[in-house]
């Protein structure tokens, strides 16, 4: 039984036509819908994350170091299947994109990580991750007025005029309150100084 499956198989190989093909001659046709190699820009990224939270191979990393309020972002092309989950999801549409590139080849893994960083807006309080400083001011461009119930959209959105209101400094074990709503601040520490001026 296995040996005539052997010989049928060495008689297809033996009297099929070879393929023709004109790679590497010549450049394959790249349509509208190719997912290629995804290609991160970094003056673009609002450092929202979603690209490394929907990747479903992992290829895309974020990890926040609070103490230097910085993310760095990874991107391993030896992980990547291609998908373009990554680009489809990216909010501004043009973070990540995904290009018409599709040689991956290397003599090195290492070629193939690219890595960014953004900038963190991180707790007074706490300490504790807001989000990316850019995600905050492209949040703030597109609710515009709306922004103003937030005081840490009103801070992400009128820096770079210099104009914001430096906080006073504040005792570490002091409880969250009245003097420090005009503070960039996480849900929690926000939620404890509104209580507290509400409820005393």
């Amino acid at each position: 039984m296995r040996l005539a499956k052997l010989r049928e198989m060495v008689g297809l190989l033996l009297s099929a036509e070879p393929e023709p093909t004109r790679f590497p001659d010549a450049e394959p046709e790249i349509t509208a819908r190719f997912r290629g190699v995804p290609e991160p820009r970094e003056d673009r990224c609002i450092g929202c994350g979603a690209c490394a939270s929907v990747c479903p191979s992992g290829a895309i990393t974020a990890s926040d170091d609070a103490a230097a309020r910085v993310c760095t972002f990874e991107l391993d092309l030896g992980k990547c299947v291609f998908c373009a989950r990554c680009a489809e999801v990216c909010p501004t549409g043009e973070g990540i994109t995904s290009s018409s590139k599709y040689d991956t080849a290397m003599l090195n893994r290492s070629e193939g990580v690219v890595r960014w960083e953004k900038r963190l807006a991180v707790c007074e309080i706490d300490g504790t991750v807001v989000a990316a400083a850019d995600h905050l001011e492209w949040i703030a461009e597109r609710v515009h007025e709306l922004g103003y119930s937030n005081p840490s959209l009103i801070i992400s959105a009128t820096a770079e005029l210099g104009v914001g209101i430096e906080p006073s400094g504040r005792p570490d074990d002091a409880r969250p309150g009245r003097g420090d709503e005009f503070r960039v601040l996480c849900p929690t520490c926000r939620r404890a100084a509104l209580l507290r001026e509400a409820w005393g």
